[in-house]
């Protein structure tokens, strides 16, 4: 019996194999479709909120339930694995899926040399198979989360393909091969009308193939184009492609020479490879480059692409530059650029785990981190939780809070944050200078060809909403005073995007920073005077790479039973303290919630008081016969001053809490005994 066949690329659709049934249900469909673009097992409890967002917990799980009856009449029983928690669709089970088949195809183009028949065969069928966007015109709008899931995942098989389009038609090129470079830019081209890059290689490959007339032909249709779409008009490389082919002159150079830098010049670095790291569920993609004594890690701003970033010449010289006196760790963010598109914008709790988890794939043990905009939140917040594995932090044209406070007046306000925002999204993927980021650079066309590109390779304008909507609720200010790394804080004088003063606020409350304030006001650290940036980032490198980490913390985490009488929740009745060792305080916040379960007020007479206190290692002692060391006893401390069915918590646990979006209330203890020995917060 013929398998069934699941189609992705376009309106989801189902052709059941012999015997089994259609699938009509739209429902149905987004399950299919939800599971086969991931790899691991799904949980039912993710899938009911995802599809039925709008039901009660009993209600989802009911509909899901259905749902999946009918999936598995069309389906059959061997391509979906079913476990009382968890869903996936099988691979070679019975069921084709074009969107695998695509993924199969790149991955053979990618095991073949770019110009090589073999290669091209695979390319041209993963291209046959991607004939719209994935999910095209298939949406369910009472259900936020898939929307927000399809928003990220559609234009991802684009972007592989065309990257892939790309390096064909170059190579192609390169190798002679006229005809070949022709077809992939024409490929490519179909899938980005609007890439002047795309158009610019067509050209060259048709005045290669003997077809000038041709390469002029798209010239205009390209100008006609972009002066419809985007009142704008080619760029000043595109036409000087048109000018050789209409004198008959070779063509100039498809790469664009480096810019001038002053003092000390690396040599470009070819791009590197970028490798995979599974951080729970996701796929982190990362790059590594360079061998220098010590190991710089870059967390980046919203929006980046680790294979678009070495295609701008003064980032790419910058970068190298990095390269050359440290092993520079690039990573894209969970949701953005070649990671996995998670249909949900990444917290920053989720950023601090993915920063580690592509250092531990590193082998990396004692890097600095550079934080720059969007990413210095992150990397302070993982410098706090493990100081242990981090010598240094760098924090460049970044803040403490995303908008305006009383006692923070550094950001927007709310709705100029807004509008802001409304406008980037207005202009995202158009070549139009973001004169902010870069005011020194706003004549420079290039620039903002390839910040558009990048734009529309890194994020799409829905999924970005979510990414820079979330600094509406950042505030790390209480988790200052526990970042103990050493921190360099610079900062541009006119930064237009993140101003001075959110600088000084932070080199003012972090208790190990020193400071330096740099002309200019270009908010990218790669122009403008990017070398005195560099230079200040050299020499930390070079005061860093001796230096060893901090000492790591531990966070630990008192139960006592409950009990109406105070008294009797520190007495040695049998049932005394239990306590559970985290290397991390987020860890044990969250198993505090469970284990006392959905708050209430007034608290329960009778349930588990709980306490965390996070400190050094070495203040460890639980074993039996032994005292508790210090900081088992804060932590027995603030159980045994929590009321029952309470957790609180000392002040490290409670800034770190509080910079991720725990709630905590002030508490004076139920226990005079121990109020002395507070301050305490309650965990909500």
């Amino acid at each position: 019996m013929a398998d069934g066949r699941l189609f992705l690329f376009g309106a989801p659709r189902l052709e059941p194999a012999e015997g089994l049934e259609p699938l009509a249900s739209r429902k149905g469909l987004a399950l299919l479709a939800y599971l086969a673009a991931h790899d691991a097992p799904q949980t039912r409890a993710t899938l009911a909120t995802l599809l039925w967002p709008e039901h009660d917990q009993a209600g989802a799980h009911a509909n899901l339930r259905r749902t999946l009856y009918r999936a598995r009449r069309a389906v059959g029983r061997q391509p979906l694995a079913v476990t009382p928690t968890h869903l996936a669709l099988r691979r070679s089970a019975g069921l084709w899926v074009d969107l695998w088949a695509f993924g199969e195809r790149l991955a053979s183009w990618s095991r073949h040399a770019p110009s090589s028949p073999a290669g091209g065969e695979a390319l041209r069928a993963a291209a046959a198979l991607h004939h719209s966007e994935l999910l095209e015109g298939f949406d369910l709008a009472a259900c936020t989360r898939f929307e927000e899931w399809a928003s990220f995942e559609r234009n991802a098989p684009t972007r592989a393909l065309t990257a892939a389009l790309e390096r064909r038609a170059e190579a192609s090129l390169h190798a002679g091969e006229a005809g070949e470079a022709v077809e992939a830019a024409r490929r490519w081209l179909a899938r980005a009308p609007l890439s002047e890059a795309a158009n610019r290689m067509l050209m060259r490959a048709l005045a290669a193939a003997g077809e000038p007339a041709a390469a002029l032909e798209r010239y205009e249709g390209l100008r006609r184009m972009l002066d419809q779409e985007l009142a704008v008009a080619p760029d000043p490389s595109t036409d000087a492609i048109r000018d050789a082919i209409r004198a008959g002159l070779p063509l100039p150079s498809a790469s664009p020479s480096a810019a001038p830098s002053a003092a000390p010049v690396a040599a470009p670095v070819a791009a590197p490879e970028v490798r995979y790291v599974r951080s729970g569920d996701v796929h982190i993609a990362y790059q590594v480059v360079g061998t220098g004594p010590i190991d710089l890690l870059v967390a980046p701003g919203f929006v980046s692409h680790l294979e678009h970033i070495w295609r701008s010449a003064p980032l790419r010289q910058a970068l190298s530059r990095l390269a050359s006196r440290s092993r520079l760790i690039l990573f894209d963010r969970r949701g953005v650029g070649l990671s996995d598109r998670v249909g949900v914008p990444p917290t920053l709790a989720h950023t601090a785990k993915d920063l580690g988890t592509v250092l531990d794939a590193v082998g990396s043990h004692g890097a600095v981190l550079f934080g720059f905009s969007e990413g210095g939140p992150a990397a302070a917040l993982f410098a706090a939780l493990h100081p242990e594995r981090v010598r240094g932090l760098v924090l460049y044209g970044t803040m403490a809070r995303g908008l305006r406070a009383p006692d923070h007046p550094w950001a927007l306000e709310e709705a100029q944050f807004d509008t802001w925002l409304a406008r980037l999204v207005a202009r995202w993927g158009k070549p139009v200078p973001h004169e902010a980021f870069a005011p020194s650079r706003v004549d420079d066309r290039e620039l903002w060809t390839w910040y558009a590109e990048l734009l529309r390779l890194g994020s799409s304008p829905g999924a970005v909403r979510g990414v820079l909507g979330a600094l509406k609720t950042l505030d790390i200010r209480p988790l200052l005073p526990w970042v103990e790394t050493p921190t360099l804080v610079l900062h541009r004088t006119g930064d237009r995007i993140v101003g001075i003063g959110a600088g000084r606020h932070l080199a003012a409350h972090l208790p190990r920073s020193r400071s330096v304030e740099l002309e200019g006001d270009d908010h990218w650290w790669w122009l403008g005077d990017a070398d005195a940036f560099l230079l200040a980032v050299e020499r930390f490198l070079d005061e860093r790479t001796e230096a060893s980490a901090g000492d790591p913390l531990v966070t630990v985490l008192c139960a006592l039973p409950g009990s109406a009488d105070r008294g009797a929740a520190v007495r040695d009745d049998g049932a005394g303290p239990r306590w559970v060792q985290f290397d991390d305080p987020l860890q044990a916040l969250r198993c505090a919630q469970e284990l006392a379960g959905a708050p209430s007020d007034p608290p329960p007479r009778v349930g588990v008081h709980c306490g965390v206190h996070a400190g050094r290692r070495g203040g460890v002692r639980t074993g039996p016969g032994t005292e508790p060391g210090p900081c088992s006893q804060r932590a027995l401390e603030a159980a045994a001053a929590a009321r029952p069915g309470e957790t609180l918590v000392t002040a490290r646990v409670q800034a770190f809490g509080a910079a991720t979006g725990f709630s905590f209330e002030p508490r004076r203890p139920a226990n005079d005994d121990v109020a002395s020995r507070g301050p305490w917060w309650a965990l909500r």
